[in-house]
């Protein structure tokens, strides 16, 4: 950061000039402010460093004093504020555009930031902060999370009506009112079905309509070696390790009724992409397995707990891609910033009189 600025700055490197630098600088600072923002959330206030350390005597000389949580949020926020303009939108490739940061995904790391400080303006006093005016200002965090989350759904929707409307069908542009996904819910037979959605997400990697930023592994260059742990097989067909990773009870206690007041209901598919649900299990002991799986497949889809079939990646590859933002991710965010902003709303009112919410 501080050696590209430098390059750029007067026509230093004629090759290299602030349209070459300004998407480097937006990618940097995300990377930097997303390492941060893993910090503050395990441990609240953290010594906070923005500037590069070249010599161990200015490591010994640099033992800075904790920042509190909330100041490191806000400071992670104006810098991304300050350049997510001029990040890049594309990068040539699938790979480097959900692998990278991306104009689309730092506007998603924002909207999580901006939700993060919100919560903790709410509870600074609490944290002994003492932050003046935390109701007004969270409230700005809150609507600032909306605001970011509507850009990114709207931006990857315009994408996908652009895409839409030039499928061409019977030689007629034919724009499809929903997903193709539904299309098939309703026309496959209720036995046996494969998910072809968890596969588009979690098996084939980086989903062009769903996926936003994904951590890139692909078991030759670089190695997803967690999943090491969880598949106890070397082939595609093994087991899940047992007990590393275990469901609970809550998620499937209530999976026998139609509409569960928690959990996964009968007709959830979550419950199989989640977990090895297998009827009658007497262990009582249902290992997860979303991203290990790579694919799965309802033995009835109108009752999950008839349980599936699953597929597992092997061992040895280790080649599973790690999501960090998807679309629905935007949709809890966005759905959490709406709660907390407006708390007093009821059910009975319309959601688009809510200040904020464009959806």
């Amino acid at each position: 950061l501080e050696y590209g600025e430098q390059m750029a700055i007067d026509g230093r490197d004629p090759s290299f000039s602030y349209s070459d630098w300004n998407p480097i600088k937006a990618e940097m600072l995300a990377m930097r402010a997303m390492y941060y923002f893993h910090l503050v959330r395990a441990y609240r206030n953290v010594p906070y460093v923005d500037k590069s350390i070249s010599t161990d005597a200015e490591a010994k000389r640099s033992h800075l004093p904790q920042t509190k949580g909330v100041n490191i949020i806000d400071s992670l926020i104006v810098q991304l504020e300050s350049t997510v303009e001029k990040a890049a939108e594309n990068y040539g490739t699938t790979i480097d555009n959900k692998g990278r940061f991306t104009k689309r995904s730092i506007k998603a790391l924002l909207a999580d930031l901006y939700l993060w400080e919100g919560c903790m303006l709410r509870s600074s006093n609490a944290k002994g902060d003492s932050v003046a005016d935390f109701t007004n200002k969270s409230n700005r965090c809150f609507e600032k999370a909306i605001e970011y989350t509507n850009a990114v759904l709207n931006d990857i929707k315009i994408e996908y009506d652009a895409d839409n409307l030039s499928n061409v069908n019977g030689g007629f542009e034919k724009k499809k009112t929903h997903l193709d996904f539904l299309d098939y819910l309703t026309t496959q037979e209720a036995v046996y079905m494969q998910d072809l959605v968890y596969d588009e997400v979690f098996a084939k990697k980086n989903s062009k309509y769903e996926s936003i930023l994904e951590w890139q592994y692909d078991g030759v260059n670089n190695k997803n070696t967690t999943l090491g742990t969880y598949v106890g097989s070397a082939s595609g067909q093994g087991n899940i390790s047992p007990s590393d990773l275990v469901a609970g009870t809550n998620l499937y206690i209530s999976c026998s009724e139609y509409e569960p007041e928690r959990g996964f209901g009968k007709t959830d598919m979550r419950l199989l992409e989640t977990m090895e649900y297998i009827p009658n299990n007497t262990t009582g002991i249902y290992n997860l397995h979303k991203n290990v799986a790579r694919s799965v497949m309802f033995e009835d889809r109108e009752d999950m707990t008839e349980g599936g079939e699953f597929r597992y990646r092997e061992s040895s590859k280790q080649d599973a891609n790690m999501p960090v933002y998807r679309v629905s991710d935007m949709l809890l965010i966005k759905a959490e910033a709406i709660a907390r902003r407006y708390p007093n709303v009821t059910l009975t009112q319309n959601r688009d009189t809510i200040k904020g919410d464009q959806a």
